[in-house]
């Protein structure tokens, strides 16, 4: 992973899958294959700034991946990798936590949605 530009994260039916993070940890900029996913802190990170996304119905088209890899400029990859580390500390653990470590972003999440959770 360390030496690959592009990771994919394919959806699959476990809500533990770590690809993500390991892309990200990896410095490698994801590419997610999913019609309906929800990232980590969302509603924080704007994930189209370091990660690709990709319908599933797309997928199957012949070479559309290829393509759409490989029409990526350099400039523009650059960019997204940047980004992508920006954030990698998003997912680290630190200890003691630190802001902007993933204990905070969890305490994060659960101060603004755990209300939402509670009223269902």
């Amino acid at each position: 992973m360390h030496s690959s530009k592009f990771c994919l994260d394919i959806a699959s039916d476990t809500p533990s899958s770590n690809r993500l993070i390991d892309a990200i940890a990896s410095h490698c900029v994801p590419v997610i294959i999913s019609d309906d996913i929800e990232l980590p802190y969302e509603d924080v990170i704007d994930y189209s700034q370091f990660c690709i996304s990709v319908r599933t119905s797309n997928v199957v088209k012949e070479k559309f991946l290829l393509n759409l890899i490989t029409s990526i400029k350099n400039d523009e990859w650059t960019r997204m990798w940047k980004r992508l580390k920006e954030v990698e500390n998003f997912s680290e653990f630190q200890y003691p936590s630190r802001e902007g470590d993933v204990i905070q972003m969890i305490w994060q999440v659960v101060v603004r949605k755990g209300p939402l959770m509670i009223g269902h």
